[in-house]
């Protein structure tokens, strides 16, 4: 045979193991599909901020099999620039050995994270960064959403 035919299809056995490799570890940007693996926005639902007048809430559902990992939140004012957000608060959440993370802190059905700004006036926009899994099936990538908040 032609060294272009064992050359392409080399090349092809070798795409098909990555993709294979990639699939295995569970680092696929998951849809719904007929395996039950859910969205990423069906998996982890983001509700709009809420501004109780001293504190930013924002609020997480988790659906069933899933879970987000504590040290993958993270929250910042994204306007008006240099804005200081103040501590997170968030709850415990449950120790889980993982495979990809080692021993990391979850949270499971639903979390909320708190901010009292420094300002004691909500910013205009946020940056939101969270990573999670459906258990033993997918972990998500890292997701990042910027959120508009409406006029206090």
């Amino acid at each position: 045979m032609d060294c272009r035919v064992h050359l392409a299809r080399l090349t092809l056995s070798c795409a098909l193991i990555c993709f294979a490799a990639v699939a295995q570890a569970g680092f696929l940007d998951a849809r719904n599909n007929d395996d039950g693996i859910p969205s990423v926005e069906e998996a982890f639902e983001l509700h709009s901020p809420l501004w109780d007048g001293k504190d930013l809430i924002l609020r997480w559902d988790i659906a069933p099999g899933c879970y987000l990992y504590r040290d993958k939140l993270s929250v910042e004012s994204t306007t008006p620039q240099g804005y200081a957000l103040g501590s997170a608060q968030l709850p415990a959440g449950e120790t889980l050995r993982d495979a990809h993370f080692g021993e990391v802190m979850v949270y499971r059905d639903s979390v909320q994270m708190r901010f009292r700004p420094v300002s004691g006036k909500p910013p205009t926009s946020l940056r939101v960064r969270f990573q999670g899994c459906a258990e033993d099936k997918v972990c998500y990538p890292l997701q990042t959403r910027v959120i508009a908040l409406p006029p206090s």
